[in-house]
């Protein structure tokens, strides 16, 4: 979800539900704050569910031959009791390629890739239980799990080839190291070096998703670097 009009409408419906039930008059904040959690996706699914019938299936999301979409979605905690809204959550982005962040449950990315018809991978981290995953609408060609290579890495890395109209694909999907402070940025720096290093043929086309955890003025994210 992104700021915008439509976030502003959701908010606002939000906020008349709030008033109605308590009594008590809601103030309206930066959307992206209020609708953070996937309670509040889950209402913003719901009321879009409504007016679209039938629901998705795979044969009626069909990718463009000239556009690829790609997303990332930490979906908190493996998802688990929150499933089917992030199943239409990831329906309503229409992605073809999709990160997924804090995929603590194999089981559960199972679920979300039959919901959703597409091929997937994990990769699960030997040191903890933050694993990434990847869902696909091409076929998945090789993964390689980096957290089991590189077991400093706090969280999950995987590289992927996805095979994309008949054009390898490389896709990066990285959970690095949280929290505000320098040490933790110098830990995900040190992340960085090491991931990158496994890129090997810099020729290839590649795309890094997933969550860096950029989230405090002192954490730029340097693209062009």
């Amino acid at each position: 979800l992104s700021s915008g009009d439509w976030l502003w409408k959701v908010a606002s419906d939000l906020r008349e539900s709030v008033e109605k039930s308590s009594g008590k008059k809601a103030e309206l904040r930066d959307p992206p704050a209020i609708l953070w959690g996937d309670f509040y996706c889950r209402l913003a699914v719901k009321k879009q569910a409504a007016e679209r019938r039938p629901p998705y299936n795979r044969t009626m999301i069909q990718s463009s031959t000239s556009t690829l979409r790609i997303a990332a979605y930490n979906i908190l905690q493996g998802g688990i009791g929150r499933l089917d809204p992030i199943a239409e959550t990831l329906l309503t982005l229409e992605a073809d390629l999709i990160a997924l962040i804090e995929a603590n449950d194999p089981q559960a990315v199972a679920y979300l890739a039959q919901r959703t018809g597409m091929h997937h991978a994990v990769a699960q981290s030997p040191t903890g239980p933050f694993h990434v995953a990847l869902l696909s609408r091409y076929p998945i060609r090789q993964m390689l799990n980096l957290g089991a290579k590189h077991r400093s890495i706090s969280r999950a890395a995987m590289l992927a080839i996805v095979q994309v109209q008949g054009q390898p694909l490389r896709l990066g999907v990285f959970h690095l190291q949280a929290g505000l402070g320098q040490a933790c940025e110098a830990q995900r720096m040190a992340e960085l070096k090491w991931l990158l290093s496994d890129l090997g043929d810099r020729t290839l086309p590649t795309v890094l998703a997933g969550d860096f955890n950029t989230n405090a003025p002192w954490h730029p994210l340097d693209i062009e670097a």
